[in-house]
């Protein structure tokens, strides 16, 4: 199984607390189950490709940060500007009540 890491806290907390996150990468993923460290087997769904910032906009609430500008920074300090960017949902399964 393949493994996706999130090494951004706040994007972490946000697939922990949400049991999902929007996630962007600057290549293109495969769909289906992935392993996440600390958090178990997650469900990887590619969105679509990423044109422009403003594409985000309605994926802000799961993405784990406060603001586009403060997402889009992060993007950018991990993805060169050559490449193409691609929006990803991970959802973690639904915890089980005791």
């Amino acid at each position: 199984m393949r493994e996706m890491r999130f090494d951004v806290p706040c994007v972490r907390a946000c697939l922990v607390r949400e049991r999902q996150v929007c996630t962007v990468r600057g290549y293109y993923l495969s769909e289906g189950e992935v392993m996440v460290k600390g958090v178990g087997v997650c469900l990887r769904k590619r969105l679509g490709e990423v044109v422009r910032r403003d594409d985000l906009f309605k994926y802000l609430p799961f993405s784990g940060f406060s603001t586009l500008d403060a997402w889009w920074l992060a993007i950018r300090g991990f993805v060169r500007d050559d490449r193409k960017l691609w929006l990803y949902v991970v959802r973690a399964p639904k915890r089980q009540s005791a």
